[in-house]
């Protein structure tokens, strides 16, 4: 009993000093920002809120925990961005994009949410969203909880950039992975819906080049945006060609 509350302490105190880290610190207003500034989770309730912060910091936990933290944080980050991906092609609107870094690539159109209902069947969550929910949604259904879900792995997809930047991996890629997942996603779902590809040449499969960026992440690559920039020199991203 004794050694548990030690324990405890030990954990206790920990997490305090952690608090009060420039990290922490950062991760305390980024969470602030996501759950009581400007976004739609603001609307959630207190109860959501809580357990949502809880689960990103058991998340955080867990990549530390790990034994190659650094892969493990990574992977998480890439799970999160390819989650993005996938809606935020199908709820982004042309008036949006100026907003938004990725904004002015030419392979994101900000169009496909007028065949969001049509993408249903290729895109699992919302299909388990529409089976949850009884059947067939509206399309303005469809997009708001494209929406909601974007920005709650926004949340986590930010916040875990921030660990990384924080532990000295400065090199700004992570705007760049996620702009190529974004062409990746819209090119992926064009294909499926059987439209037209934004990308000349490459036999319609130009998107896939983009797709690659993340082999550079997952392989530990300390600049991932230089590794696929060597290869795709005529391809716009972020930072080069499409400004």
């Amino acid at each position: 009993m004794k050694m548990g509350l030690l324990q405890v302490i030990k954990e206790y105190w920990a997490l305090q000093k952690f608090k009060k880290s420039p990290l922490g610190e950062a991760l305390r207003q980024h969470t602030q920002e996501f759950f009581y500034g400007d976004t739609v989770l603001v609307h959630f309730s207190d109860a959501n809120k809580q357990k949502l912060i809880g689960d990103f910091t058991q998340k955080l936990a867990e990549i530390y925990d790990s034994p190659n933290w650094q892969a493990t944080m990574r992977r998480s980050l890439t799970e999160f961005v390819l989650a993005y991906a996938s809606l935020e092609v199908l709820c982004l609107k042309e008036s949006e994009r100026s907003h938004i870094h990725y904004g002015k690539n030419p392979y994101i159109s900000g169009t496909l949410y007028h065949r969001i209902s049509d993408a249903v069947a290729h895109t699992d969550e919302l299909g388990r969203f529409v089976f949850e929910t009884g059947g067939e949604q509206v399309p303005g259904d469809l997009i708001s909880f494209c929406n909601t879900r974007c920005a709650l792995y926004l949340y986590y997809m930010n916040g875990i950039n921030l660990v990384r930047i924080s532990n000295g991996d400065e090199v700004d890629w992570y705007k760049p992975f996620v702009e190529a997942m974004m062409v990746w996603a819209e090119g992926n779902i064009r294909h499926k819906l059987d439209m037209p590809q934004l990308i000349e040449g490459y036999s319609g499969l130009g998107h896939l080049c983009y797709f690659s960026f993340m082999n550079f992440v997952l392989d530990g690559s300390s600049n991932p945006f230089f590794e696929w920039s060597k290869s795709n020199s005529d391809l716009p991203l972020y930072g080069r060609g499409g400004d």
